[in-house]
């Protein structure tokens, strides 16, 4: 039987497994060319795996890989390698943000999300 501290402790990676993957999900249904679907599939886990840490680590994890990907994309146009049209694989730069925002720690997190 669990207790209700075991609950308590599972719902923040719960919390971040779910919003990631509804997050994901809805950026796949909106266009589904711009998302693949093995990125919809790995945010769930990534989800899972920065919830541990808590929601600022799932936000500020998701933001690392949104803007790395951006940065990586920029530079290919900038160098001619690339096209605005050019596909990127995201997954690479999912597990990147999680792992940045874990190793991160706690006070970087911390000073990067408002309050």
């Amino acid at each position: 039987a669990l207790a209700g501290a075991d609950l308590l402790a599972a719902a923040d990676p719960l919390g971040g497994m779910a919003g990631l993957a509804a997050l994901y999900w809805l950026l796949w249904f909106v266009h589904p060319a711009g998302m693949g679907w093995g990125d919809v599939k790995i945010a769930g886990l990534v989800g899972l795996h920065l919830g541990w840490a808590g929601p600022g680590a799932v936000a500020v994890g998701t933001f690392a890989a949104f803007l790395a990907s951006a940065v990586y994309g920029l530079a290919l146009v900038a160098l001619r390698r690339a096209t605005r049209r050019t596909r990127i694989p995201f997954g690479p730069f999912m597990i990147g943000g999680a792992l940045a925002a874990l190793l991160a720690g706690a006070p970087a997190v911390a000073a990067a999300l408002p309050g």
